[in-house]
């Protein structure tokens, strides 16, 4: 595995960081309180010592994060919105990304998705949530509210306004970063033009954020994926995230993922999923849909073939809020479904509740949560790197114990796509 400059020069920069502070701590005089010294710690590292911001309230702590120290990979972050959404919905999300987006100088882009003429084929009419296309009794669809006509405008932006070569991080609006410590620049692969992740929830492959190199190959999977509105059947199809596993093709429809991964689709698999999807109703049936598509092209994570990679449960860099009743660990990157209507006013209560009463399968479920940060941040500070994170602890678990909540999930989750598997026999 190839170490790049950059990266030797981060780890180098982060010992330094920590011999800073062992050296300000012996050469401080007794006479001063441990409180001051502390604070000159964080003052000259950026770090925060303490774990406590002296002017932060209680149960909580802050940290003043470094730029990146190199800049030489060069990564874009996009968001494209509904015309017309009101982004004050989104404002924390927003907010820290922006404040990310400025302290590392990766340049920060929204929009809405009527930049681009090209883009008004796309009739879907959603927000940032996924709504689903339903039937009436006669299988007319009656409601439809999809997402491609932002990928749409994402394929555009990037053939017209990236350089080629470079990187794009489409994230969903309502997706928060909570650690800025954590760079882009780890998630980038130069084998792969192509990083998509596993949700944790359910077997879906994530549609709601993809890191894309600005390349023919690139340019073309999300320009398929945007296309894919056409394609899809008269039936419960899961907007994107349905879509990313099932398109049409010769009139038989087959797993999208599948059809670019294990292009041969004459087995007796392919068509069983295409069948399935075709009648889906429910959430059961797409789970059905998500399953089958696994079965063909298997738990492999890298396709340098194809020079796409979906990394594993836990190896991405988003996962969603509610996933752990607003619980979080400093191993966490981003946060998903950061709501304001969704979020608490207040601070939230400390409960004394048993692990397995931290899970939520359902996200349709009415639980407020809780984010993280506790103030809205400066941008002109981020910008020169001199803004308090300042963190809200009452929901902090150690990354330890996050690792083996999601490890457990896993294994229910593993549990529920045999169990749908099993459903899948009884339709052959």
């Amino acid at each position: 595995m190839r170490i790049s400059k950059c990266s030797l020069l981060r780890k180098m920069f982060a010992m330094c960081s920590l011999i800073l502070i062992i050296l300000l701590m012996l050469t401080m005089t007794s006479l001063e309180s441990q409180s001051q010294m502390l604070h000159r710690v964080k003052k000259a590292t950026g770090y925060d010592a303490s774990i406590e911001a002296e002017t932060a309230p209680p149960d909580s702590y802050s940290v003043i994060p470094f730029r990146r120290a190199c800049e030489d990979i060069n990564i874009s972050i996009i968001i494209v919105y509904k015309d017309g959404t009101p982004l004050e919905n989104y404002s924390k999300a927003l907010n820290s990304v922006e404040c990310y987006a400025k302290l590392h100088s990766y340049p920060f882009h929204l929009f809405s998705d009527a930049k681009y003429k090209e883009c008004e084929k796309h009739k879907d009419a959603s927000e940032f949530s996924i709504l689903i296309s339903r039937l009436d009794v006669s299988g007319k669809i009656i409601f439809s509210q999809l997402f491609f006509r932002r990928h749409c405008a994402i394929v555009h932006f990037m053939k017209w306004e990236m350089e080629e070569g470079t990187w794009l991080l489409v994230l969903d609006g309502d997706i928060a970063v909570i650690n800025p410590m954590v760079l882009l620049d780890d998630f980038v692969n130069n084998d792969y033009d192509i990083t998509l992740f596993d949700r944790f929830f359910n077997f879906e492959v994530g549609a709601n954020s993809y890191l894309v190199r600005n390349t023919i190959l690139g340019r073309e999977f999300v320009q398929k994926f945007a296309d894919y509105e056409f394609k899809l059947p008269k039936s419960f199809h899961g907007t994107d995230n349905g879509a990313l596993h099932v398109t049409s093709l010769n009139h038989i429809l087959q797993p999208y993922l599948a059809e670019l991964l294990v292009p041969d689709n004459s087995r007796p698999i392919d068509a069983l999923c295409a069948k399935v999807w075709q009648l889906s109703k429910n959430y059961g049936n797409l789970d059905e849909v998500e399953a089958c598509t696994r079965l063909i092209f298997g738990d492999r994570t890298n396709f340098p073939e194809k020079k796409l990679r979906i990394l594993p449960k836990g190896k991405g860099w988003v996962r969603d809020l509610w996933l752990l009743k607003s619980h979080w660990a400093e191993s966490d990157f981003m946060l998903h479904a950061v709501k304001e209507k969704a979020l608490l006013t207040l601070r939230p209560e400390i409960k004394n509740i048993s692990d397995g009463q931290l899970f939520q399968w359902n996200p349709k479920e009415k639980i407020k949560r809780a984010f993280p940060l506790l103030q809205k941040l400066n941008i002109t500070k981020c910008s020169l790197a001199e803004e308090e994170w300042v963190y809200d602890t009452r929901l902090k678990i150690s990354n330890e114990k996050k690792a083996k909540l999601l490890d457990e999930m896993e294994k229910r989750v593993l549990k529920k796509r045999l169990e749908a598997v099993g459903r899948l026999s009884n339709r052959l």
